[in-house]
């Protein structure tokens, strides 16, 4: 281990991570859950790349950064001019981290007071050199219009968290199939990272999946600590929206990702994969522009047709009829 990543008190420093966008209203909460960690801000290499927002976000930032900066290891803040997209936008933080580890935090979300201290004293105590992404469990809340926090379901889900008792060849073809949430909880090996090329940015609206297999097509297996670690905030996002159908702009990036890594990596016995691959997504895009992206009840009945198709979907409801019974 380089002797530049443990302080005087034996605590090794870790990198955080913070990547935001349009994050004025909610990177405050997410920048104090760091400087409030039990593991000691002292012990921490906060990393802040800002991609290019057009709101107050930097100004929230550098103005939080007057108070707190100096209770931390070291500061970097990147306020990038020009809007590169997540996985870039991840890069610029990760390639210029120096510890060993990596938490990585969306301007929206929270880091519980022990999450540092968890995923240090797991790896510590498992003596596994060849944990190079630890996730966790993550508390899913939202916020009501009035600023009221309400508490949802815990993720990964339990049929969700057997994924991660899979070898990295089987992670690997699973991830041909479909993603694994959980992201959010991410604790990364640098040096690993580093050895797969880090986020592809080929795909900058979804940095997550494509990384994840990356991963494991180097037989890199997704390890998983049975710890709650992070709050992550569900609300309107790249794939959600209460006002437009679906995110074109994001199911073109998932045929993208298919084309791109997925389908050539399957073998002959991947046909049916492939063509429902392609099928279900496409339907999604012809739905969405004979209604011009608009949310009535006929749109929404096509469109449920066509995430049938797409694999892992059928699972995924049953999944959550289980939850709810």
């Amino acid at each position: 281990m380089n002797t530049n990543t443990v302080k005087k008190n034996n605590k090794q420093i870790v990198t955080v991570a913070v990547i935001t966008y349009h994050s004025s209203a909610t990177v405050l909460e997410t920048l104090d859950s760091i400087v409030n960690q039990n593991y000691g801000p002292a012990n921490i290499e906060l990393i802040i790349s800002d991609d290019g927002s057009k709101d107050n976000t930097v100004r929230v930032i550098n103005d939080w950064l007057v108070q707190h900066q100096t209770k931390f290891h070291c500061v970097k803040f990147y306020a990038n001019k020009i809007n590169g997209g997540i996985s870039k936008n991840c890069n610029v933080a990760w390639k210029a981290a120096t510890s060993e580890w990596i938490k990585t935090i969306a301007g929206d979300d929270i880091l519980l007071p022990s999450c540092i201290a968890d995923n240090i004293e797991y790896i510590t105590e498992c003596k596994n050199d060849d944990i190079a992404v630890l996730f966790s469990k993550m508390q899913s809340f939202k916020v009501s219009e009035f600023g009221i926090k309400q508490d949802l379901s815990i993720l990964p889900t339990l049929d969700d968290q057997k994924i991660f008792q899979l070898s990295a060849i089987e992670q690997f073809r699973y991830l041909q199939r479909q993603g694994i949430s959980g992201a959010p909880s991410a604790f990364i090996n640098r040096i690993k990272l580093a050895a797969i090329g880090f986020a592809d940015e080929r795909f900058s609206m979804i940095e997550d999946h494509p990384l994840w297999f990356k991963y494991t097509s180097n037989k890199n297996k997704l390890f998983f600590m049975n710890s709650v670690t992070v709050r992550y905030r569900i609300g309107d996002s790249v794939s959600r929206s209460k006002t437009t159908l679906i995110n074109e702009r994001f199911i073109k990036e998932i045929i993208n990702i298919d084309e791109e890594i997925i389908i050539p990596s399957l073998n002959d016995g991947g046909f049916l994969l492939v063509i429902r691959k392609r099928l279900w997504a496409n339907f999604a895009l012809l739905i969405s522009r004979a209604f011009n992206n608009r949310v009535n009840c006929v749109s929404k009945f096509l469109l449920l047709i066509a995430f049938s198709i797409r694999p892992g979907f059928v699972k995924f409801q049953l999944s959550k009829l289980k939850r709810k019974s």
